[in-house]
């Protein structure tokens, strides 16, 4: 799943400083929100080879959405109070974490703080990518961004988020 538009795109589309900006943000951590609807509606659970990579939008926002979600599934105080019952209970039988490592993946060009949150993502949902041919990807600088960002990185972490997972998620040998 590509990054898109606005979440919600005003008619007219206004201008003010940093449209630009904001609305990417938004759309990226946007990108969660699908992924919640793949977990608790039972998708992830019911077909576990479905692989879904958000792509373009960033990774960071992840980390959270991992934590947030398990948060809020194991959350006791919920269940006895009649939170979490009924039609909207989730259709899932392991916390939304299981099912977002094993099976939601997310590209990124920079993003410093997924890579400082992989202790959180795991390292198998991270992918690096540089978005060549576009302007806004990181060609012709993109040995550089990789070697600023990963800095630190224990090579095999970097070699699994810049080269392996994306070779194992779409099946090629390199």
């Amino acid at each position: 799943m590509h990054v898109g538009g606005l979440r919600s795109a005003p008619t007219p589309h206004p201008v003010y400083p940093g449209v630009a900006d904001i609305a990417w943000y938004n759309f990226c951590c946007g990108m969660g929100e699908t992924l919640g609807w793949l977990t608790y509606s039972g998708v992830f659970a019911r077909y576990p080879d479905l692989h879904v990579i958000m792509t373009e939008g960033y990774a960071a926002w992840l980390a959270f959405a991992i934590q947030f979600f398990d948060h809020h599934w194991n959350d006791t105080r919920l269940h006895a109070m009649g939170i979490g019952s009924g039609p909207a209970t989730p259709k899932i039988e392991a916390p939304p974490s299981y099912y977002l490592k094993r099976q939601a993946h997310a590209t990124f060009m920079w993003d410093p703080a997924a890579i400082r949150l992989r202790d959180i993502t795991g390292l198998d949902c991270l992918m690096w990518g540089n978005d060549y041919p576009h302007n806004e990807g990181s060609f012709p600088f993109s040995a550089e961004w990789v070697e600023k960002q990963f800095a630190g990185v224990p090579d095999v972490e970097v070699d699994a988020m810049v080269r392996g997972n994306a070779a194992r998620i779409f099946g090629l040998t390199v």
